[in-house]
């Protein structure tokens, strides 16, 4: 889930993602511009997943006073990592485009201003990678809408052609195969059956000098080829309203057919051809096929997921990106309790231990890597330990118990072994030498007498 909300206390936007379970947010993009409407230059390109366009505001400080540049930037997984539009090489008519330095020239779009009533960007949800919209190259975008062009992109954004040099309204149809560009100017429209490669012009010669054109609409979803010229006639000081219906449905007398007229399409972005971790591949009609999608047209896709790269993880909580490129934790003591939440509020008996990375949100790779957290059991409420280390404890001290119990049982059958041993010894070695009489006299031959059994009694 996305949550793209302005500041209070600033005329800054700020972008922010939020988890699945919307407890926890990531600033993914600070300076976000407004437009006059107040509106966050932010718009999300419905017809590729985790693809988004953004208007920002650089602060340069120049002397004493802080210049503003509004610069558009685009990314291609969910908001983690933002790039600048690349310049196209040529203009519309083949020749190359000079505009300063490299990091000074890119190209710049006006995301939600509007000519009137004219948005002057175009995106359409079945219309696969075409972005239709007005801006200008260099480093920064000029908010004056008389000195914008029109440019086009049929990739999702990695490349961008310019049109022409003076349109003032933009409308595509038919799956984005039908380009109509108004001017006011010369009161004329021009439109492209082949994604803007050429172009054909034809002038509203009906209508009075003062007329102009105010919009043109089409059918946001369907496949149709039709336009809705709206504009305003100026007669004696008193406006009127008129409205065109520009039927192209018989410009081309063939429908396009399978598998001649259309090609594979694969969205691809700056670092490599997946996007979010998969590779979607769509049906799309060829640029130089004379032909019309129809109604029943609908871009068939094909998914398949690629294999886990570093592109495809980004900081966990509590880690924060280096100068080097790699995850460093903000505080130790944060990282060590993350698993407060599956743990103690969900109940978990596991919870997954974070190595300083996680998978964007909405990435779908497959394979292991280095980035990859591990599983931990989750610690009890007791002293804050698991119950594997409980255990353990607890085994060492019944061991010990058992230990020390056993040294006094045998110390004790220790002593009275030998206390037994001493006495039967004792009464072993008892001699002569070991008799006492009460006179304390002795004579040797009445104890020979004594100790002769053999002899009788007197």
């Amino acid at each position: 889930m996305f949550l793209y909300l302005g500041e209070k206390d600033s005329e800054y936007g700020t972008l922010y993602r939020s988890d699945y379970t919307g407890q926890r947010f990531t600033k993914l993009l600070p300076n976000l511009h407004q437009s006059p409407h107040k509106l966050l230059d932010f718009l999300e390109i419905t017809s590729l997943d985790g693809v988004f366009l953004a208007n920002i505001v650089l602060l340069k400080p120049v002397g004493n006073e802080i210049q503003q540049k509004v610069q558009t930037v685009i990314s291609y997984d969910n908001g983690n990592k933002w790039h600048y539009l690349l310049s196209p090489k040529e203009d519309n008519l083949g020749k190359p485009i000079l505009c300063g330095y490299k990091d000074q020239c890119h190209l710049h779009l006006a995301l939600n201003m509007h000519h009137r009533l004219s948005p002057s960007i175009v995106i359409k949800s079945k219309s696969i990678g075409i972005i239709l919209s007005l801006g200008n190259l260099g480093d920064h975008l000029n908010e004056d809408l008389e000195s914008l062009k029109p440019f086009l992109s049929v990739d999702g954004g990695v490349t961008w052609k310019l049109l022409d040099s003076a349109p003032d309204f933009l409308s595509f149809c038919d799956l984005g195969s039908l380009i109509l560009l108004g001017s006011n100017q010369d009161l004329s429209l021009k439109y492209s059956w082949n994604m803007g490669y050429n172009s054909t012009e034809f002038p509203l010669n009906n209508f009075h000098n003062q007329a102009a054109i105010t919009n043109i609409v089409s059918h946001p979803l369907s496949n149709a080829q039709e336009f809705l010229v709206i504009g305003e006639t100026d007669k004696g000081g008193i406006l009127e309203g008129f409205v065109i219906l520009l039927d192209f449905s018989e410009d081309k007398e063939r429908q396009c057919q399978k598998p001649d007229d259309y090609e594979l399409f694969t969205p691809k972005a700056y670092e490599e051809d997946c996007i979010l971790g998969r590779r979607v591949s769509y049906l799309r009609k060829k640029p130089d096929s004379q032909c019309y999608n129809g109604q029943d047209f609908e871009p068939i896709e094909k998914q398949e997921n690629c294999e886990c790269s570093s592109l495809d993880f980004e900081c966990d909580w509590g880690f924060y990106r280096t100068s080097t490129g790699g995850c460093e934790a903000i505080s130790q003591r944060l990282v060590q309790t993350n698993f407060t939440i599956e743990c103690y509020n969900f109940h978990k008996k596991n919870y997954l231990f974070s190595v300083g990375y996680r998978k964007i949100l909405g990435d779908s790779c497959q394979g292991k890597t280095v980035f990859d957290p591990f599983e931990l059991e989750c610690p009890i409420y007791f002293l804050g330990l698991s119950r594997s280390q409980l255990i353990w404890i607890l085994i060492v001290i019944v061991a010990t118990f058992i230990c020390v119990t056993a040294y006094k049982k045998r110390f004790l059958l220790k002593m009275t072994v030998l206390s037994l041993w001493g006495d039967f010894t004792y009464q072993r070695k008892l001699n002569k030498d070991d008799i006492v009489f009460n006179d304390g006299s002795y004579i040797e031959e009445e104890s020979n007498d004594l100790m002769d059994t053999s002899k009788e009694s007197p």
